[in-house]
């Protein structure tokens, strides 16, 4: 299999026109949201904090900007393979915090494919790179 379409111009795969590093660091804190989200906001509206969508939102930003600092890695110049230790380091908490695991599960090979995607088409953009020097 040579990744190539059917006129061998690009992957043989769909890749998102969005997908970039700081998509898929999003994606994650909306992964997090769709497994937490409820329990922050409730957390939050218990301590008598903002539990609006935007609130709750920020709070879901700062955890992964601590996974991010655990990892060695920054929240703000995300790298793939530091973005690959995030997804898996707040997956295992995920599944400590008593999420469902599947759908922890879900948003794991989610994202994971997506890295995964974005590696190869990186790669094969620099290699195309090489090729014209």
């Amino acid at each position: 299999m040579d990744g190539k379409g059917a006129q061998g111009d690009g992957p043989g795969w769909e890749v998102d026109a969005e997908l970039t590093v700081m998509h898929l660091r999003d994606k994650v804190i909306d992964c997090l949201l769709s497994t937490h989200g409820d329990y922050f906001a409730r957390s939050r509206a218990a301590l008598g904090l903002d539990s609006s969508a935007a609130a709750v939102r920020s709070t879901a930003q700062g955890m992964v900007a601590l996974a991010f600092q655990s990892v060695g890695g920054s929240y703000d110049a995300p790298t793939l393979p530091v973005l690959a230790k995030v997804v898996n380091l707040l997956s295992e908490r995920a599944l400590d915090w008593g999420a469902e695991p599947d759908s922890i599960f879900h948003c794991h090979c989610e994202l994971m494919q997506d890295v995964g995607k974005l590696e190869l088409l990186q790669s094969s953009e620099s290699d195309a790179m090489r090729r014209r020097n």
